[in-house]
């Protein structure tokens, strides 16, 4: 454990690593929802929640059930950064802080495995998050065509502005 991680664990044991990280969070909350909306509103994929900010690099079995739990209807994204071994997997990432291997053993655990089956909730890569803009065209090209019917209105002796 490195000694940043150390000293916010020793002045937070809950996990909060503290009034900054709470602001960044909630910056960055504000922000996602926005992007979020205007990239579904323009048909691009991407998840409908997101999970786990707050106790990024040290997510272990208990906490990841936690927000297993907590999962809403769609698709939930839950940040985890799984490593063999107690390094950073690149030297730009050691200030970072992780526990790494802690994170890949808690996406080992049978409990997790068991959680995940006994919710219905499927695991999936970026690769298979539902394309909006697809779907969209899809259902609008299955819909049945509808032709105008002014001649219908005209018969019936309305009129309408041009």
């Amino acid at each position: 454990m490195c000694a940043a991680s150390a000293f916010l664990r020793e002045l937070d044991p809950v996990g909060d690593a503290g009034r900054q990280r709470r602001l960044s969070g909630l910056a960055l909350n504000l922000l996602a929802r926005r992007a979020g909306r205007l990239a579904r509103e323009r048909g691009f994929s991407c998840t409908d929640a997101f999970s786990g900010f707050r106790g990024a690099g040290r997510i272990d079995a208990e906490s990841l059930l936690r927000r297993l739990r907590l999962a809403r209807h769609g698709v939930t994204e839950i940040a985890l950064h799984p490593a063999v071994g107690s390094a950073a997997p690149r030297p730009d990432f050691a200030s970072w802080c992780y526990d790494w291997e802690a994170e890949l053993k808690a996406l080992l655990d049978p409990r997790v495995a068991a959680a995940l089956n006994d919710a219905g909730l499927v695991p999936i890569s970026y690769a298979q998050l539902p394309n909006r803009a697809r779907n969209a065209a899809e259902a609008e090209s299955a819909a049945p065509r509808q032709l105008p019917t002014t001649a219908s209105a005209e018969n019936s002796g309305s009129s309408r502005a041009a």
